[in-house]
């Protein structure tokens, strides 16, 4: 997939997540830029930090997240929330991948502790 595709992805599912969170009674604040998740939701049972992971497959029961977020969920479960959006459409418009639809998969005061995590990944650095 590229660049512009992903992005068309994620913003698409930051979109869905943005309505899905107002809809179910939070004020939301964007931290995307700044923190290691994307949403602040204010709810009626306090701040939740919130991941929003976005898909054009149908099946929501396996996403990719960092470390970052791994973690963060991990030291934080119950005080966090996951929403996936999946089925997510592409289409390329005068050259450009936009996004469409979407179906929501939220869980506001997730447990992470609850899925399988699978390390992918590892860093080597070369000894000293």
């Amino acid at each position: 997939m590229s660049s512009d595709e992903r992005r068309a992805i994620e913003a698409r599912a930051m979109e869905k997540a943005r309505e899905w969170l107002i809809s179910n009674g939070h004020t939301v604040k964007d931290v995307s830029a700044t923190a290691s998740y994307d949403f602040e939701a204010q709810g009626s049972s306090g701040v939740v930090k919130v991941e929003v992971k976005g898909t054009t497959s149908s099946d929501y029961s396996e996403i990719f997240m960092t470390k970052n977020e791994v973690d963060l969920h991990r030291e934080e479960h119950g005080t966090t929330g996951i929403i996936i959006v999946s089925q997510i459409t592409l289409q390329k418009v005068d050259g450009k991948a936009t996004a469409e639809g979407g179906a929501v998969f939220a869980a506001i005061g997730w447990d992470i502790n609850l899925w399988n995590i699978t390390p992918m990944a590892y860093r080597l650095s070369k000894k000293p």
